[in-house]
């Protein structure tokens, strides 16, 4: 998950794990080009907030897009306006924030099962 509010990346690891789901977190673009870089083969599913402090979340997703194949990514935001990002080919859903558990957990489950 990359998302610059602590207070919901810690919420939504925990809640993940409680899933049972495997979870690296990133509080900037940065770190997640670093998590990327170490673990990005093993990722199959990034929760990405399109507003970081150090790097723009449009930007941020068509990098890894374009450096993982495979890639599937949920976007996590308050507001998308972009029906182009939406469309983005890794793009498999979307979470408005503030989002409850069985959002998430319906999130995950439909972007995991959509094939590449």
């Amino acid at each position: 998950m990359i998302e610059d509010n602590i207070l919901l990346l810690e919420t939504t690891r925990e809640l993940l794990e409680a899933l049972d789901h495997q979870v690296f977190t990133a509080a900037n673009g940065q770190q997640a080009r670093e998590i990327m870089a170490a673990h990005g083969n093993e990722i199959e599913l990034v929760l990405l907030d399109l507003t970081l402090p150090d790097v723009d979340g449009e930007e941020l997703l068509k990098e890894l897009a374009d450096k993982f194949a495979n890639l599937k990514v949920v976007l996590c935001t308050g507001s998308l306006t972009d029906e182009n990002l939406r469309r983005h080919p890794a793009v498999r859903g979307y979470l408005a924030k503030p989002f409850e558990l069985r959002e998430l957990r319906k999130a995950i489950s439909e972007a995991l099962a959509v094939k590449p």
